[in-house]
């Protein structure tokens, strides 16, 4: 049996807080750079409610600019080599009502790479919300990647190592003997491979 693991997707292989500074400032006048984005909280950068946050980042998600944001640079090539030798699955904190556009993009991307997809419902969304610890130990998980601080915690909980994407937002962050930080993913590459 192949080893499994685990990808968040946002801000690990598509670019999503790059994409969404752009529609942001675009559409609501502000003129944030990317470095400022330092809280993964984005109502803390911005300076709205959770509720209003929520919704523009609905707005977002179905938006010319989501369909089309980017990958992070490198993720297409290293994820294409470990996926012939691995079973790659994606767990993400996106709500299951995004299935149809997650998978647009994955397809647009990285056709036929991951043996799963699995939505946590996190921050919004009907169904069950669920941790990405839970779900890593429950699919056997051998090691994540992500870039926030709580899913890496969470999923270290339980025993399972993780790999945190350097980012803005988790610069304060220090590692621990389960979450170590990478720069990019060709150490990511190198890690897994």
């Amino acid at each position: 049996m192949k080893k499994r693991y685990g990808f968040d997707l946002d801000d690990v292989i598509l670019n999503f807080m790059e994409s969404f500074r752009e529609f942001h400032n675009e559409n609501y006048g502000t003129e944030h750079a990317f470095e400022e984005y330092t809280d993964f909280y984005l109502e803390n950068i911005l300076g709205c409610s959770k509720e209003e946050i929520v919704k523009r980042v609905d707005i977002f998600y179905n938006s010319h600019e989501h369909k089309n944001a980017e990958p992070i640079h490198g993720a297409i090539e290293v994820l294409k080599k470990l996926s012939e030798k691995y079973e790659l699955i994606i767990i993400t904190a996106k709500p299951e009502e995004l299935r149809e556009q997650t998978i647009f993009w994955l397809n647009t991307h990285l056709p036929n790479i991951f043996s799963d997809i699995v939505f946590t419902n996190h921050f919004q969304g009907e169904g069950l919300k669920r941790n990405k610890g839970d779900v890593c130990l429950e699919l056997g998980i051998e090691a994540f990647v992500d870039d926030a601080i709580h899913n890496a915690e969470s999923v270290a909980s339980v025993g399972i190592p993780v790999l945190l994407l350097d980012t803005p937002w988790n610069k304060k962050f220090k590692e621990t003997e389960l979450i170590k930080r990478v720069q990019n993913w060709e150490e990511i590459e190198q890690i897994l491979l």
